[in-house]
């Protein structure tokens, strides 16, 4: 027993494949077993992963708003420099 409850298949050996398929579709499996199988501190890591992508989404999210705001005050500032020099008179020359 290496990890826990293991099978060695043989490659082609087709009776104890089957055999192993029928028992694994056999096996009750819950999101919970799957979860536990790692142990407590396998869920703890999860968790603690999973709340460290969400505050990355998060401020992913803040950054691009930031960057919208910003492209739009640039391309509002922008039409308003080309109606300013549009509406000037005279020469530079």
């Amino acid at each position: 027993m290496l990890h826990g409850n293991e099978a060695v298949v043989p490659k082609n050996d087709p009776v104890q494949l089957a055999n192993l398929t029928k028992e694994v579709r056999s096996t009750p499996m819950s999101t919970a077993s799957v979860f536990n199988a790692g142990g407590s501190s396998g869920n703890a890591e999860l968790i603690a992963g999973v709340e460290r992508m969400i505050t990355t989404n998060e401020k992913v999210a803040n950054a691009l708003n930031r960057l919208i705001t910003i492209g739009r005050m640039t391309e509002r500032n922008t039409k308003n420099l080309n109606n300013n020099v549009a509406n000037l008179s005279g020469s530079l020359v």
